[in-house]
Protein backbone atom coordinates (compact mmCIF):
# COMPACT_ATOMS: atom_id res chain seq x y z
CA UNK A 1 0.00 0.00 0.00
CA UNK A 2 0.98 3.39 -0.91
CA UNK A 3 -0.10 7.22 0.08
CA UNK A 4 0.34 10.10 -2.33
CA UNK A 5 0.75 12.76 -0.09
CA UNK A 6 0.01 16.32 -2.23
CA UNK A 7 2.84 18.04 -1.76
CA UNK A 8 1.82 21.56 -3.26
CA UNK A 9 -0.98 21.65 -0.53
CA UNK A 10 -0.71 23.13 2.90
CA UNK A 11 -1.92 20.65 5.36
CA UNK A 12 -1.76 21.22 9.41
CA UNK A 13 -0.23 19.36 11.79
CA UNK A 14 -2.38 17.99 14.82
CA UNK A 15 0.26 16.42 16.66
CA UNK A 16 3.62 15.97 16.84
CA UNK A 17 5.27 14.23 19.95
CA UNK A 18 8.47 12.07 20.99
CA UNK A 19 7.19 9.82 23.36
CA UNK A 20 8.54 6.78 25.07
CA UNK A 21 6.73 3.32 25.96
CA UNK A 22 8.54 2.37 29.75
CA UNK A 23 5.93 -0.20 29.69
CA UNK A 24 5.04 -3.07 27.10
CA UNK A 25 1.80 -1.92 25.42
CA UNK A 26 0.28 -2.94 22.07
CA UNK A 27 -0.07 -0.13 19.49
CA UNK A 28 -3.64 1.12 19.70
CA UNK A 29 -6.40 0.24 17.25
CA UNK A 30 -8.01 3.01 15.38
CA UNK A 31 -10.91 2.42 12.65
CA UNK A 32 -11.23 4.93 9.73
CA UNK A 33 -8.99 7.88 11.53
CA UNK A 34 -9.46 11.10 9.92
CA UNK A 35 -5.50 12.10 10.22
CA UNK A 36 -2.06 10.48 8.88
CA UNK A 37 -0.34 8.82 11.39
CA UNK A 38 3.52 8.62 10.51
CA UNK A 39 5.73 7.07 13.07
CA UNK A 40 9.45 6.94 13.61
CA UNK A 41 11.22 4.12 15.22
CA UNK A 42 14.23 5.11 17.47
CA UNK A 43 13.93 2.50 20.38
CA UNK A 44 12.42 -1.10 20.65
CA UNK A 45 9.78 -2.34 18.25
CA UNK A 46 6.18 -2.22 16.70
CA UNK A 47 4.39 -4.98 14.76
CA UNK A 48 0.80 -3.65 13.65
CA UNK A 49 -1.63 -4.88 11.12
CA UNK A 50 -2.61 -2.55 8.85
CA UNK A 51 -5.93 -3.53 6.74
CA UNK A 52 -5.08 -7.32 5.88
CA UNK A 53 -0.77 -6.94 6.26
CA UNK A 54 1.18 -7.49 8.67
CA UNK A 55 4.35 -5.03 9.20
CA UNK A 56 7.33 -5.41 11.51
CA UNK A 57 8.89 -1.60 12.86
CA UNK A 58 12.33 -1.57 13.95
CA UNK A 59 14.65 1.33 14.78
CA UNK A 60 15.43 3.76 12.25
CA UNK A 61 11.88 2.48 10.11
CA UNK A 62 9.08 5.06 9.36
CA UNK A 63 5.49 3.60 9.14
CA UNK A 64 2.61 5.37 7.60
CA UNK A 65 -1.00 4.49 8.43
CA UNK A 66 -2.83 6.27 6.15
CA UNK A 67 -6.29 8.36 7.18
CA UNK A 68 -9.35 6.48 6.32
CA UNK A 69 -7.62 3.53 7.19
CA UNK A 70 -8.00 0.74 9.81
CA UNK A 71 -5.16 -0.35 11.80
CA UNK A 72 -4.02 -2.36 15.39
CA UNK A 73 -1.35 -3.67 17.07
CA UNK A 74 -0.34 -7.53 17.25
CA UNK A 75 2.00 -7.84 20.11
CA UNK A 76 3.09 -5.98 22.79
CA UNK A 77 6.31 -3.70 22.04
CA UNK A 78 9.55 -3.83 23.23
CA UNK A 79 10.45 -2.30 26.79
CA UNK A 80 11.10 1.09 26.54
CA UNK A 81 10.16 1.70 22.98
CA UNK A 82 10.16 4.93 22.20
CA UNK A 83 8.86 6.81 18.93
CA UNK A 84 8.33 9.98 17.05
CA UNK A 85 4.78 10.39 15.78
CA UNK A 86 3.45 12.57 13.97
CA UNK A 87 -0.53 13.17 13.11
CA UNK A 88 -1.11 15.40 9.84
CA UNK A 89 -4.13 16.24 8.33
CA UNK A 90 -5.25 14.34 5.44
CA UNK A 91 -5.52 16.63 2.02
CA UNK A 92 -8.88 15.64 -0.65
CA UNK A 93 -6.19 15.87 -3.03
CA UNK A 94 -4.29 12.99 -1.15
CA UNK A 95 -4.44 9.56 -3.13
CA UNK A 96 -5.29 6.99 -0.56
CA UNK A 97 -4.55 3.18 -0.27
CA UNK A 98 -2.81 3.60 -3.92
CA UNK A 99 -1.58 0.74 -5.82
CA UNK A 100 0.41 1.32 -9.59
CA UNK A 101 -0.16 5.07 -9.44
CA UNK A 102 1.84 7.08 -11.65
CA UNK A 103 4.96 7.83 -9.77
CA UNK A 104 6.12 10.87 -12.41
CA UNK A 105 3.18 13.14 -11.11
CA UNK A 106 5.01 16.07 -9.68
CA UNK A 107 2.38 17.12 -7.34
CA UNK A 108 1.70 13.76 -5.12
CA UNK A 109 5.00 12.34 -3.08
CA UNK A 110 4.19 8.54 -2.92
CA UNK A 111 5.33 6.98 0.04
CA UNK A 112 4.65 3.05 1.04
CA UNK A 113 3.78 1.29 4.69
CA UNK A 114 6.95 0.37 6.13
CA UNK A 115 9.91 2.62 5.39
CA UNK A 116 13.91 1.56 6.17
CA UNK A 117 15.47 5.00 6.19
CA UNK A 118 18.40 3.03 8.27
CA UNK A 119 21.05 5.37 9.70
CA UNK A 120 19.80 8.69 7.88
CA UNK A 121 20.05 11.25 10.74
CA UNK A 122 18.15 13.37 8.35
CA UNK A 123 15.40 12.12 8.82
CA UNK A 124 15.50 11.54 12.69
CA UNK A 125 16.63 15.30 13.46
CA UNK A 126 13.18 16.67 11.01
CA UNK A 127 10.61 14.34 12.87
CA UNK A 128 12.88 15.84 16.42
CA UNK A 129 12.46 19.59 14.60
CA UNK A 130 8.42 18.95 13.74
CA UNK A 131 8.20 17.77 17.39
CA UNK A 132 9.66 20.82 18.81
CA UNK A 133 8.10 23.35 16.50
CA UNK A 134 4.67 21.64 17.48
CA UNK A 135 5.02 22.63 21.28
CA UNK A 136 6.52 25.94 20.88
CA UNK A 137 5.05 29.27 21.09
CA UNK A 138 6.56 30.71 17.79
CA UNK A 139 4.26 32.86 15.33
CA UNK A 140 5.29 31.26 12.27
CA UNK A 141 5.28 27.65 13.73
CA UNK A 142 2.23 26.16 11.39
CA UNK A 143 4.30 27.66 7.72
CA UNK A 144 7.13 26.37 9.34
CA UNK A 145 5.58 22.74 10.68
CA UNK A 146 4.14 22.72 6.91
CA UNK A 147 7.14 23.19 5.30
CA UNK A 148 8.95 21.14 7.54
CA UNK A 149 6.66 18.00 6.93
CA UNK A 150 7.13 18.49 3.39
CA UNK A 151 10.61 18.14 3.33
CA UNK A 152 10.11 15.06 5.66
CA UNK A 153 7.57 13.21 3.24
CA UNK A 154 10.40 14.20 0.11
CA UNK A 155 13.17 12.81 2.49
CA UNK A 156 11.37 9.51 3.29
CA UNK A 157 10.60 9.01 -0.43
CA UNK A 158 14.18 9.59 -0.96
CA UNK A 159 15.54 6.95 1.43
CA UNK A 160 12.79 4.57 0.22
CA UNK A 161 13.70 4.69 -3.38
CA UNK A 162 17.54 4.05 -2.19
CA UNK A 163 15.75 0.96 -0.50
CA UNK A 164 13.86 -0.25 -3.93
CA UNK A 165 17.44 -0.03 -5.71
CA UNK A 166 18.85 -1.97 -3.43
CA UNK A 167 15.72 -4.75 -3.58
CA UNK A 168 16.02 -4.68 -7.44
CA UNK A 169 19.17 -6.46 -6.92
CA UNK A 170 18.59 -8.99 -4.10
CA UNK A 171 20.42 -12.13 -5.30
CA UNK A 172 23.53 -10.24 -5.59
CA UNK A 173 23.43 -8.67 -2.24
CA UNK A 174 22.42 -12.05 -0.89
CA UNK A 175 25.48 -13.29 -2.36
CA UNK A 176 28.12 -10.90 -0.78
CA UNK A 177 26.65 -11.12 2.11
CA UNK A 178 27.33 -15.09 1.73
CA UNK A 179 30.95 -14.61 0.58
CA UNK A 180 32.25 -12.35 3.67
CA UNK A 181 30.95 -14.47 5.84
CA UNK A 182 31.72 -18.19 4.61
CA UNK A 183 31.22 -19.56 8.04
CA UNK A 184 27.73 -18.52 8.47
CA UNK A 185 24.96 -20.94 7.07
CA UNK A 186 22.17 -18.62 6.88
CA UNK A 187 18.52 -19.00 7.42
CA UNK A 188 15.83 -17.73 5.27
CA UNK A 189 13.93 -15.39 7.44
CA UNK A 190 17.83 -14.43 8.91
CA UNK A 191 18.93 -13.41 5.23
CA UNK A 192 15.78 -11.45 4.37
CA UNK A 193 15.87 -9.42 7.58
CA UNK A 194 19.41 -8.32 7.04
CA UNK A 195 18.01 -7.05 2.84
CA UNK A 196 14.94 -5.66 4.41
CA UNK A 197 12.57 -8.07 2.40
CA UNK A 198 9.99 -10.51 3.14
CA UNK A 199 11.22 -14.17 3.40
CA UNK A 200 8.74 -14.99 0.29
CA UNK A 201 10.25 -12.08 -1.95
CA UNK A 202 13.72 -13.64 -1.03
CA UNK A 203 12.64 -16.95 -2.30
CA UNK A 204 11.16 -15.75 -5.37
CA UNK A 205 14.34 -13.97 -6.56
CA UNK A 206 16.36 -16.52 -6.28
CA UNK A 207 13.90 -19.03 -8.08
CA UNK A 208 13.28 -16.73 -10.54
CA UNK A 209 17.20 -16.82 -11.04
CA UNK A 210 18.28 -20.01 -10.62
CA UNK A 211 15.50 -21.89 -10.26
CA UNK A 212 16.01 -22.95 -7.24
CA UNK A 213 15.41 -21.95 -3.46
CA UNK A 214 17.82 -19.67 -1.18
CA UNK A 215 18.30 -22.67 0.77
CA UNK A 216 19.52 -25.35 -2.02
CA UNK A 217 20.93 -22.17 -3.72
CA UNK A 218 23.20 -21.47 -0.65
CA UNK A 219 24.37 -25.31 -0.06
CA UNK A 220 25.41 -25.97 -3.78
CA UNK A 221 27.54 -22.35 -3.27
CA UNK A 222 29.01 -24.06 -0.41
CA UNK A 223 29.85 -26.87 -2.07
CA UNK A 224 31.32 -25.44 -4.95
CA UNK A 225 33.41 -23.11 -2.37
CA UNK A 226 34.72 -26.73 -0.83
CA UNK A 227 35.37 -28.28 -4.15
CA UNK A 228 37.62 -25.27 -5.19
CA UNK A 229 39.45 -26.44 -1.80
CA UNK A 230 39.90 -29.61 -2.73
CA UNK A 231 41.44 -28.91 -5.93
CA UNK A 232 43.75 -25.98 -5.14
CA UNK A 233 46.04 -28.60 -3.11
CA UNK A 234 45.00 -27.08 0.09
CA UNK A 235 46.55 -29.62 3.09
CA UNK A 236 43.59 -28.76 5.31
CA UNK A 237 41.55 -31.68 6.95
CA UNK A 238 38.16 -32.00 5.78
CA UNK A 239 36.71 -31.07 9.23
CA UNK A 240 38.19 -28.05 8.90
CA UNK A 241 36.97 -27.02 5.47
CA UNK A 242 33.37 -28.23 6.59
CA UNK A 243 33.90 -26.01 9.80
CA UNK A 244 35.15 -22.93 7.29
CA UNK A 245 32.01 -23.37 5.39
CA UNK A 246 29.73 -23.37 8.21
CA UNK A 247 28.57 -27.14 8.28
CA UNK A 248 27.58 -28.64 11.33
CA UNK A 249 29.99 -31.54 10.98
CA UNK A 250 32.31 -33.44 9.02
CA UNK A 251 30.19 -36.02 8.84
CA UNK A 252 26.99 -33.97 7.54
CA UNK A 253 28.78 -31.99 4.85
CA UNK A 254 30.81 -35.30 3.69
CA UNK A 255 27.27 -36.38 3.18
CA UNK A 256 26.17 -33.33 1.19
CA UNK A 257 28.81 -33.61 -0.87
CA UNK A 258 28.77 -37.03 -1.90
CA UNK A 259 25.51 -37.10 -2.43
CA UNK A 260 26.23 -33.96 -5.16
CA UNK A 261 29.71 -34.71 -6.40
CA UNK A 262 29.09 -38.97 -6.52
CA UNK A 263 32.10 -39.47 -3.71
CA UNK A 264 32.87 -38.29 -0.29
CA UNK A 265 35.26 -34.78 -0.23
CA UNK A 266 38.45 -37.74 1.14
CA UNK A 267 37.84 -39.23 -2.89
CA UNK A 268 37.53 -36.52 -4.56
CA UNK A 269 40.77 -34.82 -3.16
CA UNK A 270 42.69 -37.50 -4.58
CA UNK A 271 42.04 -36.94 -8.26
CA UNK A 272 43.98 -33.77 -7.66
CA UNK A 273 46.78 -35.26 -6.11
CA UNK A 274 50.40 -35.44 -7.80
Amino acid sequence: MRTYFDIEGNRKIFDAVDVTYHEAIVHPTRERVEFHDIVYMIDGFFDFKLEDSIHKAYPGDVFVLPAGSSYEGVSLCGKDTRTVYIHAEALESDILNCIGEDETDRVHVPVGTLVHTGDDAAVRELFYEIALVKCSDKPQKYAMLNALFKSLLCLIYTCESKTLIKKSDIVNECIEIMRQNPRVFFKEAEMAEKLFVSDKTLRKAFEKRYNKSFYKFQLDYKLSQAVSVLASGSENKIYEISDSLGFNDEFHFSKLFKKKYGMPPSVYRKKFEK
